[in-house]
């Protein structure tokens, strides 16, 4: 789903219930699926320095690795 610049992000669980309804969960690579279920306890994300100060106050911050998948799945859900 397409947003227009400027428009509110959906939060990580709505990506999730989006990503999950509409996806084909089988796993592509069989050796993923282990580590595609694992969640971190905390996330740590240095600042990426390619980024303006504010693209990495408002999208880094959002990252918080709560989310398990398939390999097509997490990516989506990170698009």
């Amino acid at each position: 789903m397409m947003l227009p610049a400027g428009a509110h992000l959906p939060s990580g669980q709505e990506c999730a219930a989006r990503v999950q309804h509409h996806h084909d969960q089988r796993e592509p690579r069989p050796e993923n699926a282990a580590a595609n279920q694992f969640v971190a306890d905390r996330v740590s994300m240095p600042t990426w320095k390619d980024f303006t100060a504010q693209a990495n106050q408002q999208f880094v911050s959002r990252i918080d690795g709560h989310f398990t998948g398939s390999t097509g799945e997490i990516l989506d859900w990170g698009a």
